[in-house]
This record gives C-alpha cells, structure tokens and sequence, in this order.
C-alpha cells in the first residue's frame, strides 16, 4: 500500500498487505486493507504505516465499508458479508446475502451490498445486521456510495447508475453513463463515474445525471476517492494516480 500526501501527491510510504490487495477503508485512525487471495484484512496505523493485525474473514474479500465503530466487508465468493469490531478486529457477525457481493456503503445508519451476480441491492442495518430489504438494479451492479439521502450504482454491464432513496430503498432515476464503471464517487454536488476503457473519469450533476465534462486521467482507473477537495483515481493499467481538482463554477 502506497501513502501520498494530499496536499502535493508526494509519496510518504509504502507498507506491505496481504496478497491481493483490493479494497481500503479509513475508521478514524487506521487503514483496513481487504486481502482478497487470502481471505484477510490488513490493520495499518495510519499515521506511520505500522501492521497492528491481520484477520481472518470470508472467502473473496472485495469491498470494505465503516460504520464508525465496526467494519464490513463482502465476501464474493462465500456470497457474505463479514462485520468486525474495529477496535480489535474481533467477529462481531457473519451475513449470508448471497449474488456476489462486490462494494459496500454506509448512510449513516444502514450498511448497502452490491451483488454483481442477481443485479441487486440489499440493506442491512449497522446496529445489529438485521436485513431491511432487497432492492433490484441494473445489471451487474458494482461500485456503491450513498450521502445519507440516497445510495448510487453503478451497474457496469448497463453502464448507468442507478439511484435508490436511502428509506426506502425505492427507485429514483436511472442515469446513463456510456461507460462501464468500477469507480464512484460524491463530492456533495457532482457524481463522478470511472471509465475504464476510455481512461478518464466523469462528472454528473447530482440532482437528475445530467454530464457536466470528462476528466482524462491515467491508463484504466478503477477506483476513485474524494478528499474534500480534489478527487484522486488510481490507474490500474499506468501504474499512477491521478489528482483533479474542479472548478465548482462547472456546477
């Protein structure tokens, strides 16, 4: 795992995972790292990189979520989702939800899967896991975010996103991309869709999808995170990450 700082990009470490590295999450303090080719996740400190556990979890570990006390992670090929203390890494509880599960979000009180393989959604409350619904999308649904209000999809087999009312699950627009997604992010204003095959990222309006421009980046992003000012992409085929920072007249 690579540490840049966000302030210029420069690199301030590397730190070794678990084989397989897919999935990170930031509880406050620590880095979670899901390590997918050996069904564990990684604890680093995140203020100087140090190993603090590794633990045991489901078989395919991809997507990490924090709730702010307990992490989740959805297990793809034991079709679970797997909820940790965080403190300690202790087991808190093992969900069976079957279709995949790929990516995961919060929305302040409710946990939402992505399952790739049945083109849906399920919500689990974060208290106690107990399941709220399951919600159908488009076609081979991956990346997931929610702002407490609503939850967006990606579903790269459609390339649209699909937008859920976070009470209810209900359906609340489904916007075309034209592009086949791993990544999604919010900046409070603006969706912004990874497009992995045209290497560049882009940037919806929230309130109804509508596309505001595209963003070249490096050679097939499949992730992107907002820091509060800037979104930062990684570049699987390039090796690089790229920063942007948009001008908030575009909205």
């Amino acid at each position: 795992m690579t540490k840049l700082r966000a302030s210029d990009g420069v690199m301030l470490g590397s730190f070794g995972t678990g084989v397989g590295p897919v999935d990170a999450v930031f509880d406050g303090e620590n880095i979670w790292v899901s390590n997918n080719q050996e069904d564990t996740l990684t604890k680093l400190r995140a203020s100087d990189g140090a190993q603090l556990g590794v633990f045991a979890v489901g078989d395919g570990p991809t997507g990490l979520a924090f709730d702010g006390s307990s992490i989740w992670v959805a297990n793809f090929a034991d079709e679970t989702v797997t909820k940790l203390r965080a403190s300690d890494g202790t087991l808190e509880d093992t969900i069976p939800v079957g279709g995949g599960p790929s990516s995961l979000a919060f929305d302040g009180a409710n946990i939402w899967v992505t399952q790739q393989l049945d083109s849906s959604v399920t919500k689990l409350r974060a208290s106690d896991a107990v399941l709220l619904g399951v919600f159908g999308v488009a076609n081979n649904p991956y990346p997931i975010i929610s702002n407490g209000i609503y939850v967006w999809v990606a579903n790269l087999s459609s390339k649209n996103v699909t937008r859920l009312r976070a009470d209810n699950g209900q359906a609340a627009g489904q916007f075309p991309i034209g592009v086949g997604s791993l990544g999604l992010a919010n900046d409070g204003t603006s969706i912004w869709v990874g497009d992995r095959q045209g290497h560049g990222v882009a940037r919806f309006r929230k309130s109804d999808g509508a596309f505001i421009r595209a963003y070249p980046v490096g050679v097939a992003p499949v992730d992107i995170l907002f820091d509060g000012t800037s979104m930062w992409t990684a570049n699987q085929g390039s090796d690089t990450v790229t920063k942007i920072t948009p001008s908030r007249s575009a909205e």
